[in-house]
């Protein structure tokens, strides 16, 4: 697998006090896709739901790429809409109020190689962010500083650690929106959430990235060892919130698994996986920051 990722962390200073949602996510991936709409859009008035010009529009490649029109991968069967690249990065949800004079961070993961005329175009959406639309005030807010977090186009290496654990602590820092047989489980086994990863993985790859023969030749012996897995120590819980849905006028039901688990094994083959997924989260809905997670391996 090659893929390349570049990440953005950014200060701002609420202006009015605001409610930070328990989708915070959600509100940085709107905010930046309007910022990048109004900084850097081909057309005026900028394009609605749909980008005019997909593949030649730096906005469309940033915001929702077109999928592959011919030779599509087995792992994008059945998908008809585009993801988005970027991944807001926030903290645990909660719901609380920011006051006035308080900063609070956010930052954004771009997956893909991010040319200079898109770093520059998403550079420029943060610096004129003017509100979170939160709030009687609209949460005003002011950029105080933006950095990028790490090289740019730094690459994912599927490579296996010098010193591999036994042992290791998966603490999902946003709801991780994984299904089995329909349904989000907060009881998860190892198989289960591996599965989720090599999927991730791979379809992010596909689009954004190049995925070779080792990648998908390497799942089924996987597969089977994630079996002998075993869950030692499990706290977890189902979030479930509904987010806003501004353009429909209606709410859209939210859910995802928090908390941590131990997993116990043989663990070695699957530490790569377990570090990718920690640049790229698991599970459904990750363009509104769903499914980040930490691993602590011992």
């Amino acid at each position: 697998m090659h893929l390349l990722t570049s990440c953005f962390r950014a200060t701002y200073r609420a202006e009015t006090p605001f409610v930070m949602p328990h989708d915070f996510g959600g509100v940085v991936a709107a905010v930046v896709a309007r910022a990048l709409l109004r900084v850097g859009c081909a057309t005026r008035p900028a394009c609605g739901g749909v980008c005019a010009d997909p593949v030649h529009c730096s906005v469309g490649r940033l915001l929702a790429p077109p999928l592959p029109r011919s030779g599509g991968h087995p792992l994008l069967r059945g998908r008809t809409s585009p993801i988005s690249p970027l991944l807001p990065l926030v903290p645990e949800p909660r719901r609380f109020v920011v006051p006035a004079g308080a900063t609070f961070d956010v930052g954004l993961r771009v997956m893909g190689p991010l040319p200079d005329g898109e770093a520059a175009l998403l550079v420029h959406a943060f610096e004129t962010v003017p509100n979170l639309d939160q709030g009687p005030d609209l949460g005003r807010v002011t950029l105080v500083s933006l950095t990028s977090d790490g090289l740019r186009n730094a690459p994912i290496l599927l490579a296996p650690e010098s010193a591999p654990s036994r042992r290791v602590d998966v603490t999902f820092i946003t709801p991780a929106w994984i299904e089995e047989d329909a349904k989000v489980d907060p009881a998860l086994e190892f198989r289960t959430l591996f599965r989720a990863i090599y999927r991730r993985l791979g379809v992010v790859a596909v689009l954004f990235g190049e995925l070779d023969d080792d990648f998908e030749g390497a799942f089924d012996a996987l597969d089977r060892a994630a079996e002998s897995v075993r869950v030692s120590e499990r706290v977890t819980r189902i979030a479930r919130w509904q987010r806003r849905d501004l353009a429909r006028g209606v709410r859209v039901p939210r859910m995802g698994i928090l908390g941590a688990v131990r997993f116990e094994g043989t663990l070695a083959p699957f530490v790569p996986y377990l570090r990718a997924a920690e640049v790229l989260h698991v599970g459904k809905l990750a363009g509104e920051g769903l499914g980040r997670l930490r691993c602590a391996f011992d």
